[in-house]
């Protein structure tokens, strides 16, 4: 279940919608939810005003760690080399201040059931360089293999890019300790270098 579907009218793509006002009572009424479509302004309201499903995939993997968004992110990122950055994609829901992508560390702790998400993003940067892993987004028709395989595609690369923006420290690293030794047993040798 995704928060777009095709226009019936002019084949365009048709966005889930979901209006609400806060009328002087402050509790907030939806006005409109439903699809509507920009090209030809088409629109399909949904009578009950429901909150359109989240994506089975990604319902599936956040149920099966930790069953909150913010619990998925950390267990993957702590169980990740690259510890990589996760993001959801939310539909327009009655929260004013929550929509879009939301990264990381700002993931609600709420259920795939409570803020319906419709896409997955997985992205790194390497630490120790000036490197990133340009964002794999998945959305529309996806499985919960295709968000492991992403994952593992982004955290190899992230590796490689590590290994490459260091190289130089790890080529060296024993001859720095060769010089070390070899100052130790001199004179000469500056007291920094003798510990």
């Amino acid at each position: 279940m995704t928060f777009s579907k095709t226009c019936p009218e002019c084949d365009s793509m048709a966005v889930w919608e979901y209006d609400i006002d806060y009328p002087e009572t402050h509790v907030p009424e939806c006005q409109f939810a439903g699809y509507r479509c920009t090209e030809c302004g088409w629109e399909h309201e949904d009578p009950d005003k429901n909150v359109p499903d989240c994506h089975p995939a990604i319902k599936k993997l956040v149920d099966e760690l930790g069953g909150k968004y913010s619990r998925f992110y950390r267990a993957v990122y702590n169980s990740t080399d690259c510890g990589p950055s996760i993001g959801f994609k939310v539909a327009n829901l009655p929260h004013p201040n929550i929509t879009g992508w939301l990264y990381c560390d700002d993931l609600p702790s709420k259920s795939p059931d409570d803020f319906p998400a419709c896409a997955i993003s997985v992205s790194s940067i390497v630490e120790g360089s000036d490197f990133e892993v340009p964002a794999i987004i998945l959305e529309g028709d996806f499985t919960e293999q295709d968000f492991w395989d992403a994952l593992r595609d982004v955290n190899d690369e992230a590796i490689e890019l590590w290994k490459e923006a260091n190289i130089v420290e790890q080529l060296y690293a024993p001859i720095k300790e060769v010089t070390r030794s070899a100052f130790r047993t001199t004179n000469d040798c500056p007291d920094y270098l003798k510990s």
